[in-house]
């Protein structure tokens, strides 16, 4: 089983921890080529009001797509990006990490052949779960960004 820190994800009562990007890390990434500033600023204080993620509030609202996200977030840490909604993932391979483990880390194996294990995350800074994957299939890791809202409609 994959373990996240000291030992094995368990899952909370209330909401999981969420690995996302910051939103300072995406206010670099976003503004001002692709989300106005103010537009940028009321989505945050949406987001943080809700307690919702930012990038799902910044979609919502039409700031912009989904589809742009992706694309912007991966050309910014400069790995490949996945829409999730747009491919059919194996079970076996939704086994590799625990459903728990992949809520809370916003994590999912999509793929997995001679050249590693391609990992969707929605924060690509992620380096725990790409270590802990790796020690744990003796494989690769690709690491691709997934939007967490294509990440939390594979899981479903």
């Amino acid at each position: 089983m994959i373990k996240v820190g000291n030992r094995a994800a368990v899952k909370s009562a209330h909401r999981p921890v969420s690995m996302s990007l910051s939103s300072k890390k995406l206010q670099e990434i976003l503004v001002p080529s692709y989300v106005d500033s103010d537009s940028f600023e009321s989505a945050v204080k949406e987001a943080e009001e809700k307690k919702a993620s930012l990038e799902a509030i910044l979609v919502e609202k039409d700031f912009i797509t989904d589809e742009n996200l992706g694309v912007a977030v991966s050309k910014a840490f400069g790995c490949g990006v996945i829409d999730l909604r747009k491919i059919k993932i194996p079970l076996d391979l939704f086994k590799i990490i625990p459903e728990v483990v992949a809520h809370s880390q916003r994590a999912i194996v999509f793929e997995r052949g001679a050249d590693g294990v391609k990992l969707a995350l929605a924060d690509p800074q992620n380096f725990e779960m790409v270590q802990l994957l790796e020690k744990e299939t003796n494989q690769r890791v690709l690491v691709y960004y997934a939007t967490p809202i294509g990440i939390e409609e594979a899981l479903y």
